[in-house]
């Protein structure tokens, strides 16, 4: 298979927001102090994950992509509307997050490669999404087998 062929492409209008510098202070109902994210960064995770579950269901059946895969990697195109400025890291956590609510992916430590790029439309602000998975490795086949030989090596000199 072609490591590069992206096997979901997903497309989420609409101004993209930044997850990292839109924190708050909660209280809870004792009085205790907690960080959140903020009610339009809420907002927008869950409409983000509505959007991508819509998506995927078009496409037919619908199960997470982490199932045979040791890894994955996503690449986020975020189209800017004009004068809006967030920083590039900032751009991935509530798409990635996304990701996972909406059930696309099962954790995003499967992520093992992220690439983001930033373009400047401003009749058109959105968030592209692809996801390009990666087979296991052979060389991680062979280093499971190289363990499991070690493993029984060292069984065997323990019992005799």
């Amino acid at each position: 298979m072609d490591r590069h062929r992206v096997i979901f492409s997903f497309h989420i209008p609409g101004r993209p927001v930044s997850q990292k510098n839109s924190k708050v202070i909660r209280r809870t109902r004792s009085g205790r102090a907690f960080i959140a994210s903020n009610d339009g960064v809420t907002s927008w995770r869950n409409w983000a994950a509505l959007i991508l579950r819509q998506q995927r269901s078009e496409r037919g059946p619908s199960e997470t992509i982490n199932g045979r895969l040791i890894s994955i990697t996503v690449i986020l195109v975020v189209t800017l509307a004009k004068g809006q400025r967030i920083d590039v890291d900032n751009l991935a956590a509530a798409p990635l997050d996304a990701l996972v609510d909406s059930g696309i992916i099962s954790d995003d430590r499967w992520i093992d490669a992220l690439h983001v790029a930033t373009v400047r439309d401003r009749d058109d602000p959105s968030v592209w999404i692809g996801v390009v998975p990666k087979r296991r490795h052979a060389c991680a086949t062979k280093v499971k087998a190289r363990a499991r030989r070690s493993q029984r090596a060292k069984e065997s000199r323990l019992r005799g």
